[in-house]
């Protein structure tokens, strides 16, 4: 028993990482000085996550077929959320959170992880991204850039 070529691409979703193994990193888009001309000088680079991606197929294959039946399962359970955020924390009848999509996702990219042996950053490549460059909103700054270009 094998996983499909799109359960393998769901559990890239789940661990939000690029299954194509490249990255575009945008850094800026707008430089000092500020203007309003049509002149851009955007600040990016790439990266290649193909043998990171590799790695992870090989994880995939290992399983076992019980952990790929688990493994499927938290697939399925994934699928059931869409892409909503819905929390719900009260109702009329009872409070606390009685519902939470963005909690249950992180469960199952923890499941999924713990059975597939893969540890990512929380937020994956988005959420490492941020961590190292910060959530940009314009530096504003001569020479505010990263020395990427």
């Amino acid at each position: 028993m094998a996983l499909t070529d799109a359960q393998v691409s769901t559990i890239f979703e789940i661990i939000a990482l690029p299954e194509s193994g490249t990255t575009t990193l945008i850094t800026d888009l707008v430089h000092y000085p500020y203007s309003n001309t049509a002149t851009w000088e955007p600040g990016w680079n790439v990266g290649d996550l193909s043998e990171l991606v590799t790695r992870i197929k090989t994880n995939i294959s290992a399983m076992g077929d019980t952990t790929e039946t688990l493994v499927i399962s938290l697939i399925d359970d994934w699928d059931s959320l869409g892409s909503s955020n819905l929390k719900v924390t009260t109702s009329q009848q009872a409070a606390g959170v009685l519902v939470d999509y963005a909690g249950q996702r992180e469960h199952i990219r923890t499941e999924i992880g713990n059975l597939i042996g893969l540890a990512v950053p929380k937020g994956g490549f988005i959420g490492e991204m941020q961590r190292v460059y910060g959530i940009r909103q314009g530096c504003g700054t001569p020479g505010g850039g990263l020395g990427d270009r």
